[in-house]
């Protein structure tokens, strides 16, 4: 009762007293412009990872302000859903919403509202698997990610989900299709995000009991199985990062990057698991911070398409293939006739007797261009008996 009644009478001296913020500040506290900076950033290294050659600036524009309205819907929709237990955090309690700064059915609409168009501008002017993807991401994070907070534990790998596929959607915007690199691109930043994640919620764990979100690390009890699955986290990063390269999507710089920042990453997560600890938690957050540009950076440096056989960058295949139009047409294929190509001289009386006792000489097939071969010029040519039977068969 007393803990209801604290609630009750902050809750009221907020609603008469809204702390001070700013029109700018609220709104970009509401659409999370930080966290949606870097799915932008995960986006664009999908993107440009997935184009190695000439990158299409145009279509590339359109995907940044498509997934940022997604993303930026997302952020606000969560809040809105969110905004009794913000009240009762610490760390969220000054986020506009709860304060009373901006009202909720702004909220709700510019939330709706940005989804909606993001997704439009995804369909029209990239493709429909992005726009799909997008979709995919406003619904997991708010109908799904955001109610499991406060049921299950198992909240995080959900989220992961949803953090995993941004680079996904640059991959797809790039190509066309979702192929293996959105896949590894995705599997690397779902990975990456559970130790990210556990360390923050171990930072704040007093905070998340407070609001009643079922935190792995909050939960009195799973703080060493929160600190273990952390440390399996980031070992599995170290493979994840050398099948970039074995894969195509990256060289053996790459690969040796990743794989000692994956080292250095599961280094901080194992002495989180010997202490767990806020230091040491504090450590394998800031880790977490410096691995994904470090690892996504050298990825884009290290990129492009090279021949199979190549073995300075991994020996990767191609990745984007040549389309068909593109295609070098120097050299006439066995069906083209070639105006420019020069006939063998032959004389009158010859060239007269042959298409008088070929009969084969007035079918349209005769035109293949095997029928300019120097050989056919060999007088034995004119004799009957040198005529493939075949040739004057009805």
């Amino acid at each position: 009762m007393n803990s209801s009644k604290a609630n009750l009478e902050l809750d009221n001296e907020r609603a008469a007293h809204p702390p001070a913020g700013n029109f700018a500040s609220d709104w970009s506290t509401l659409i999370k412009a930080r966290l949606s900076l870097l799915v932008l950033a995960t986006t664009a290294a999908g993107f440009v990872i997935a184009e190695p050659n000439a990158i299409n600036w145009t279509t590339f524009g359109w995907t940044l302000l498509g997934t940022f309205l997604a993303a930026a819907s997302a952020a606000a929709l969560n809040q809105c859903i969110e905004v009794r237990r913000d009240a009762l955090m610490h760390r969220t309690s000054r986020r506009p919403i709860p304060a009373g700064r901006v009202p909720l059915i702004a909220a709700v609409i510019v939330g709706v509202a940005f989804g909606y168009l993001g997704c439009f501008v995804l369909a029209t002017q990239v493709n429909l698997i992005s726009s799909a993807l997008a979709g995919l991401t406003i619904f997991l994070y708010v109908a799904v990610y955001t109610p499991m907070k406060w049921m299950t534990s198992l909240n995080t790998l959900v989220g992961a989900v949803v953090g995993g596929i941004p680079p996904m959607i640059g991959w797809v915007a790039a190509t066309g299709d979702i192929q293996r690199g959105a896949w590894i691109l995705g599997a690397i930043l779902f990975v990456w995000q559970l130790p990210h994640f556990f360390a923050l919620a171990w930072m704040h764990r007093e905070d998340y009991q407070r609001g009643g979100f079922q935190m792995l690390s909050a939960i009195p009890g799973s703080e060493h199985l929160a600190a273990q699955t952390s440390l399996l986290s980031a070992l599995t990063l170290v493979p994840l990062g050398l099948m970039a390269t074995l894969l195509g999507l990256a060289g053996l710089t790459s690969a040796l990057v990743s794989g000692l920042a994956g080292l250095a990453f599961s280094y901080y997560a194992l002495v989180f698991l010997l202490r767990v600890d806020n230091a040491s938690a504090r450590k394998m957050f800031f880790a977490s911070l410096m691995y994904l540009p470090v690892v996504l950076g050298t990825m884009v440096m290290d990129r492009g398409s090279i021949a199979v056989d190549a073995a300075v960058r991994g020996g990767r295949d191609v990745i984007i293939d040549l389309p068909a139009s593109a295609a070098p047409t120097s050299a006439p294929t066995s069906m083209q006739i070639n105006p420019q190509a020069k006939i063998p001289a032959m004389s009158t009386a010859t060239m007269t007797t042959t298409a008088s006792t070929n009969p084969a000489s007035t079918n349209p097939a005769s035109t293949n261009p095997a029928s300019t071969n120097p050989a056919s010029t060999n007088p034995a040519s004119t004799n009957p008996a040198s005529t493939n039977p075949a040739s004057t068969n009805p």
